[in-house]
């Protein structure tokens, strides 16, 4: 900028270098640097304003384009990472940029607190000495939170040959599972709160209808599929949870967890565009014509949006039935429906049909039902539609078996009085015992 003459910009007018020039203001330099006190007096005439409208010429002339544009799509798409929050992203100018060092400033929480456990003896060291003195410590004061959550990410991690070798041995390993399940079921009973363990699958191959040589036989990897695998979706059994049997005893509930190709419109999972029509008959009351058909276009563009949805299923657990359910993450957090496809069948074998359906309700010694009274859910409308439909092709196909039968009938008769008519009338028979008089002989 030094060897920038203010001689060779355009921007400034013939009088105003020529009065620049006498003042010994020649580079960019000697006026940007000068206080603009000292340029006054240099420069005969001219008072400040003159000063300060030099300068801003000068500037707006030397100022450089920005190589990007940040409001260029195609930048913005792979140089740039959304909150999921649209204000949020507004005010970040889009989101977090690449090639950017960002810093979130804020009061610490303090109601969550973190340790690091990098293997099984760290981790026996927090349940055993440094939770149960901080429960203890929070439980002693009056008004403040006791603890109620405990979560552990990843759990399967403290117990993965590839990371410790000393679990090559599944001996050792299943000891230091039991003894992690004693830990944690200690604290959640004692302190009455929930933890919560994050684990990882891996790829299952289960095994198929005439796939085993010995059907009357039960093995580990058909008990396995009750435990360890979802079997509420086509192809949730190819993932199956980490560390075997022996873990899967120590629990009480496991949920799984699947990602899934298939997609919905936004508006069949988005509670505020399904609910949208209300705040637009709310919102034309208030607003133009033209601003609320804008409104309207807006929530439908934004209805048509397709999103990948996830599936839940709770594989087993001691308070609650199976079930599962789809989800997606949208801006205000976790949405929940029904699950799109229905449960496939889970026997592995062909069970026999019931003859006959037992009204005993079987209870315990105390008089508890074992079985939960199930409240039968009412029927839907597609499912009475198609039970309707399938009872008129049945008693269509009745009346046509009956009316059917009805013909061949009267042609059977019709033969046998042909053939009667052609043999003509029957012997007299003297003498001989039929099959009725011996029928009717006492």
């Amino acid at each position: 900028m030094e060897n920038r003459y203010l001689a060779n910009l355009t921007s400034l007018s013939m009088p105003d270098k020529v009065a620049l020039t006498k003042a010994n203001v020649q580079t960019v330099s000697d006026l940007l640097l000068k206080p603009p006190s000292d340029l006054v007096k240099r420069c005969k005439g001219w008072g400040l304003t003159e000063i300060n409208t030099i300068v801003d010429l000068v500037c707006n002339e030397l100022r450089e384009e920005p190589t990007t544009i940040l409001h260029d799509g195609t930048y913005l798409k792979h140089h740039i990472f959304t909150t999921a929050g649209s204000q949020l992203d507004e005010a970040l100018g889009g989101g977090f940029r690449t090639g950017m060092v960002w810093e979130i400033c804020g009061e610490n929480l303090s109601d969550i607190h973190t340790l690091k456990a990098t293997n099984f003896g760290t981790l026996t060291r927090i349940l055993t000495d440094l939770f149960p003195t901080f429960a203890n410590s929070r439980a002693s004061v009056a008004g403040v939170k006791p603890a109620k959550l405990i979560i552990i990410d990843t759990f399967t991690d403290l117990f993965d040959s590839s990371r410790h070798p000393e679990y090559e041995d599944l001996k050792q390993r299943a000891r230091d599972l039991r003894q992690a399940s004693l830990l944690l079921h200690q604290i959640a009973s004692s302190y009455q709160l929930a933890v919560v363990l994050l684990g990882s699958t891996r790829t299952s191959h289960p095994r198929f209808d005439g796939q085993d040589h010995s059907p009357g036989e039960l093995s580990c990897d058909d008990q396995e599929r009750w435990f360890s695998r979802g079997r509420s979706l086509r192809g949730e059994e190819t993932h199956e949870a980490l560390l075997g049997p022996i873990w899967s005893n120590q629990l009480n509930a496991r949920i799984m967890m699947t990602r899934t190709l298939r997609m919905r419109s936004r508006h069949e999972v988005d509670p505020r565009i399904r609910d949208s029509e209300d705040a637009r008959t709310a919102k034309r009351r208030r607003l133009d014509s033209t601003q609320a058909s804008s409104i309207a276009t807006s929530l439908q563009a934004a209805g048509d949006e397709q999103l990948a949805f996830r599936h839940l299923s709770i594989v087993f657990s001691s308070v609650a039935p199976p079930a599962s359910c789809d989800y997606v993450i949208l801006e205000q957090g976790l949405v929940a429906f029904p699950p799109e496809e229905p449960p496939p069948s889970t026997f592995l074998y062909a069970s026999p049909a019931a003859s006959q359906t037992s009204s005993t309700t079987w209870s315990s010694q105390a008089g508890v039902p074992l079985v939960p009274n199930l409240h039968p859910r009412p029927p839907d409308e597609r499912s009475v539609t198609a039970a309707v439909e399938e009872e008129d092709e049945e008693e269509s196909l009745w009346r046509l078996t009956q009316e059917q039968g009805d013909l061949f009938d009267q042609l059977a008769q019709e033969e046998e009085k042909a053939v009667e008519a052609e043999e003509g009338p029957p012997a007299e028979d003297h003498g001989a015992s039929s099959d009725s008089d011996f029928y009717w002989d006492d």
